[in-house]
């Protein structure tokens, strides 16, 4: 969100101020308690690769402390928590490969 509020700040007059990034994240629960719905048909999938033991995880631009939200509002956390990663845990985000390669 940082970039995000970098770019805005940029190209206009509006200034979201400093603790803008910790807002957002603190409005996040809000945000997403009755807004996230999952991917029609994808428990049944990842319950099939867990099945035959095909090794999957969830690789995002997203703080971890987000998927945790809109996993857990779609009930899919449990089949994702031990395979969460996020780009803040790489030195470089999308587009490049790192956190793919993490």
């Amino acid at each position: 969100m940082a970039s995000v509020q970098k770019e805005i700040e940029a190209a206009t007059d509006v200034r979201l101020g400093s603790d803008f990034v910790d807002r957002w994240n603190a409005g996040l629960p809000d945000l997403f308690a009755h807004g996230v719905e999952a991917i029609p048909y994808v428990r049944d999938f990842i319950e099939k690769v867990r099945a035959a033991g095909i090794a999957y995880c969830v690789a995002s631009s997203a703080r971890i402390s987000k998927m945790h939200i809109t996993l857990g509002r779609t009930g899919l956390l449990p089949l994702f928590e031990h395979a969460m990663f996020s780009s803040t845990m790489v030195g470089r985000g999308k587009p490049f490969p790192d956190l793919f390669l993490h």
